[in-house]
C-alpha cells in the first residue's frame, strides 16, 4: 500500500496533524483537504480515490459526485466522527486504523474494478 495517495475534499480543519500522520504510517498520503472547485479531475484521476465531506453542500457534492462517476474516479463520503443517530455505518475519517482501512479498501476495490473493465 506504500505510496497510495488519497484526496480529501472538504472543508479546512477536516484533516488535522493526527490523522494525517496515521494513515501516512499505512503508506497511505492524504492531500488537502481542498475545496470543491479546486479539486483537479486530472490529478482525480491519478490518485487512489477522493473522499468527499458529506458537510459540504449538497449540490457541491451532486456536481463532485457526477464529475467523479463521470471520468471513472473512485470516490466515497466521509464524515468526520460518527453521529449518534446514525442507523448505517458510514466512512468515518478519523485515525481509527479500522475506519482507514474500510476506507482504503473500499477505494482500492473499486480501482480494481475499473481496471478490471479497462478503464482506469
Amino acid at each position: 500500500m506504500i505510496g497510495f495517495d488519497v484526496i480529501v475534499v472538504g472543508p479546512d480543519g477536516l484533516v488535522d496533524d493526527a490523522i494525517r500522520e496515521a494513515w501516512m504510517r499505512s503508506g497511505v498520503r492524504l492531500h488537502g483537504p481542498i475545496a470543491p472547485a479546486a479539486l483537479d479531475m486530472d490529478l482525480a484521476r491519478r490518485s487512489g480515490g477522493i473522499l468527499l465531506d458529506l458537510s459540504l453542500p449538497a449540490d457541491d457534492l451532486l456536481q463532485l459526485s457526477e464529475d467523479l462517476d463521470e471520468r471513472d474516479v473512485p470516490f466515497l463520503y466521509v464524515m468526520p466522527n460518527m453521529p449518534e443517530s446514525a442507523t448505517a455505518q458510514p466512512y468515518i475519517l478519523s485515525t481509527d486504523m479500522a475506519a482507514r482501512d474500510a476506507i482504503v479498501e473500499a477505494l482500492t476495490r473499486d480501482c480494481q474494478a475499473q481496471e478490471d473493465a479497462g478503464v482506469h
